[in-house]
């Protein structure tokens, strides 16, 4: 995604104040299966982006190479 910011940003504006919406993301790993390293956002970026975009987010690894978010919109 080229403009993670302006995502985060879209889906704050359309999730109401409180309401929740999960985000499945791969891992920063080599692995045999998914995008290029190069494609992959990190977990602990993507949840320092989620904070300051006014998320509260819930880390979930589901296993080495794959991690959820469920993230609530705190900004009111």
């Amino acid at each position: 995604m080229p403009d993670i910011k302006a995502a985060l940003g879209e889906i704050r504006r359309i999730i109401k104040p409180g309401g929740m919406f999960v985000l499945l993301e791969w891992e920063a790993v080599e692995s045999e299966i998914g995008p290029s390293i190069e494609q992959k956002v990190p977990s602990i970026t993507m949840k320092k982006l989620l904070e300051q975009n006014g998320f509260h987010p819930k880390l979930v690894h589901l296993n080495q190479s794959i991690y959820a978010i469920i993230a609530k919109n705190i900004k009111f």
